[in-house]
């Protein structure tokens, strides 16, 4: 008995060890997520930083960065709800199915390798925990119709610029989608639409300028014309955003023990 008490004791050991390991190695990702305004500066920094590293490598070191963006995805999901991060898990596959299906199937736009790059699923991943922090950002609670008028008042502009001057569109229509999921799905999901239009917009304007992917001059199926990058392409988002909060909504209803958890 007294044997079967160590080894027991033993087990629980290790796994309190590899559980210490496991937090150890995700600890600077977990340390920039609970102090949201170094985790925005990080994630400013990093796109272009990254765009510009992809452009020296080729299909099989493109892992290198997909390692990295992994890592910094799942140290921010440790800090995360279970709700938040069943939705962004679900939101990652249902992007790495679009971008499939957008690039490589209807060539919507191409990739500079003619690929999708395993960086690209963590990367969603990121942009929806940033503008997750900060449909929660204490700035953002305090002026909810402030955050959310400025980028319908940005957004519109942006996308009329862009009409007028690159016959864009495509993109007018996806401002006129963001314009939905800006005033017609909550305040709080208004919130997070005001910011992942602000990074899309930034990450698109980088990936495009550096030469890390580029988008065709129709829309496919409905052939209208669109800039290169299209000015409302965060109002496509919305969609996979959508299903994604509603799945995982629907699992937790009903599930007591787990939105105590949530």
């Amino acid at each position: 008995m007294r044997a079967l008490d160590h080894a027991r004791a033993d087990r629980d050991r290790r796994a309190a060890d590899r559980s210490r390991g496991v937090t150890a190695l995700l600890w600077w990702p977990r340390w920039l997520v609970r102090r949201p305004r170094w985790w925005y500066l990080t994630v400013l920094i990093a796109i272009p930083s990254g765009f510009v590293v992809d452009g020296f490598l080729n299909a099989g070191t493109q892992w290198i960065l997909a390692v990295l963006a992994w890592w910094t995805l799942l140290g921010a999901l440790s800090v995360l709800t279970p709700a938040e991060r069943g939705q962004t898990l679900l939101l990652v596959a249902l992007a790495t199915a679009a971008e499939l299906t957008f690039s490589l199937v209807l060539d919507w736009y191409a990739y500079r390798l003619d690929n999708v790059p395993p960086w690209i699923p963590p990367a969603h991943g990121i942009v929806f925990v940033t503008a997750l922090l900060w449909s929660k950002d204490p700035l953002a609670l305090r002026h909810p119709t402030a955050v959310r008028v400025t980028a319908t008042v940005l957004a519109v502009t942006y996308g009329t610029l862009a009409l007028l001057l690159a016959d864009d569109v495509g993109g007018a229509l996806g401002v006129g989608l963001l314009l939905v999921w800006l005033w017609a799905v909550g305040a709080e999901r208004g919130r997070f639409y005001a910011m992942m239009w602000l990074v899309v917009c930034y990450l698109e304007a980088c990936g495009v300028l550096i030469g890390t992917w580029a988008w065709a001059p129709t829309v496919p199926l409905i052939g209208v014309s669109e800039a290169n990058p299209p000015s409302g392409i965060v109002g496509v988002y919305g969609f996979f955003d959508l299903i994604a909060l509603a799945l995982v909504s629907r699992y937790f209803t009903g599930r007591p023990e787990k939105l105590a958890n949530a």
